[in-house]
């Protein structure tokens, strides 16, 4: 009882020290604040204001230092910030003309021919999956919402990937639309940036730099970085030969000469994203090949008439191309499945004039001349893309 007492009387002795401190302490700060400068003042606040906000992990929380970290709920599933290894993004990428018609289903019937080796389990395939497109080339929904947006991002992730805990589910969507894409004048057209006319009297360079043709039907840089750290991305780079390309719209951007300086300028785009972009990971100097090795390719190319029956003499020789051409495709995109014989039964043949029947001798030779004036820029070209098939002509 006298040991309890004791304990009492200590504890309040030390309350009442702790009080009498206290007093002193405001009485002699209030004495010299009032005897300072307003200069003292400032600094003496500026003071106390550092220590206050040290105590606090952020200076506009109120979370101390020391207490346990407050998690605020966010709507976004973060089951989707995961790298998902079984979720694959393929653009098939090339400029309007590009035979993108006629490429889409052969690359779509391949994914189709893949199944897990372990599992058992086919791949689950979608060309033009709704929610990616709205994401990346814009909707009525969100188009004022940019596409990067770390929501918009993951909540498309959800949308068009399983969980990244079944490993056992492959999905492959398949996108494509070419550069540039549509028409000016089209209003049902939802991109966010649309086709602009004032293209045409551009030169090449400035297409190539301007920021509507960057964000035309895409920003490729920003697609890119906002979804290659999640899931595998591949582009696979259609090329066709250029006055082919031009002369499969004449009666685009008034005639075929604008057509052909516009196309120009998306070419010298392309080719700068693609060299800056030659393997997986970040971006590097597109002139410093040193810096380029490290992840795997990112994109390899097709030439897209070396599929045609027009460029052999016999079916023997095509079938064989293609077959090459399919093997290489699946060994690029990591797929176990290397043959397909039913993948070209939706090709084709274009039955078209040829070029010269379709345009006039000058107009042919003007075209001839864009097409020189992007030599070493397009068709894009890599070490690793050693096909015969893949040797693509201008």
């Amino acid at each position: 009882m006298v040991a309890h007492r004791r304990r009492i009387s200590i504890l309040a002795l030390l309350l009442a020290l702790t009080a009498a401190a206290s007093f002193l302490l405001i009485s002699n700060t209030n004495s010299s604040l009032d005897n300072n400068s307003v200069p003292d003042l400032d600094r003496q606040r500026r003071i106390y204001a550092d220590k206050t906000l040290a105590r606090f992990f952020d200076p506009k929380s109120v979370t101390p230092r020391n207490s346990n970290p407050i998690h605020v709920h966010d709507p976004v599933n973060h089951d989707s910030s995961v790298v998902r290894k079984n979720c694959q993004v393929i653009y098939v990428l090339g400029v309007e003309g590009s035979i993108h018609h006629g490429f889409m289903p052969v690359i779509k019937s391949l994914a189709e021919q893949q199944v897990d080796p372990i599992t058992g389990t086919p791949y689950q395939v979608v060309k033009g999956h709704d929610a990616l497109r709205a994401a990346i080339f814009g909707s009525k929904h969100n188009t004022d919402v940019p596409m990067n947006d770390p929501h918009l991002v993951q909540s498309t992730l959800d949308q068009i990937c399983p969980s990244p805990h079944e490993s056992w589910k492959h999905h492959v969507i398949i996108e494509g639309n070419s550069f540039p894409s549509g028409g000016a004048d089209n209003e049902k057209l939802d991109f966010r940036v649309r086709r602009q006319w004032d293209w045409i009297d551009m030169t090449t360079n400035e297409i190539a730099s301007s920021e509507s043709a960057l964000n035309h039907p895409t920003n490729l840089h920003q697609f890119y970085d906002a979804y290659g750290p999640y899931v595998d991305i591949k582009f696979i780079v259609l090329h066709r030969p250029y006055v082919e390309t031009i002369a499969s719209h004449l009666g685009f951007d008034r005639g075929p000469e604008g057509h052909s300086n516009v196309i120009s300028g998306f070419m010298i785009l392309l080719s700068q994203f693609l060299m800056g972009h030659m393997y997986s990971g970040p971006a590097v100097d597109a002139e410093d090949d040193t810096n380029n090795i490290g992840g795997a390719p990112l994109w390899t190319i097709v030439c897209a008439d070396k599929l045609s029956l027009k460029q052999y003499d016999t079916q023997k020789k095509l079938d064989g191309a293609r077959e090459h051409v399919l093997g290489y495709l699946a060994n690029f995109l990591g797929w176990p499945q290397r043959s397909c014989p039913r993948c070209f039964d939706k090709w084709k043949e274009s039955n078209k004039a040829s070029v010269e029947e379709r345009m006039n001798t000058k107009t042919a030779n003007t075209l001839w001349e864009h097409a020189k004036a992007l030599e070493g820029v397009w068709p894009p070209r890599r070490r690793e893309d050693d096909l015969l098939e893949q040797q693509c002509r201008m």
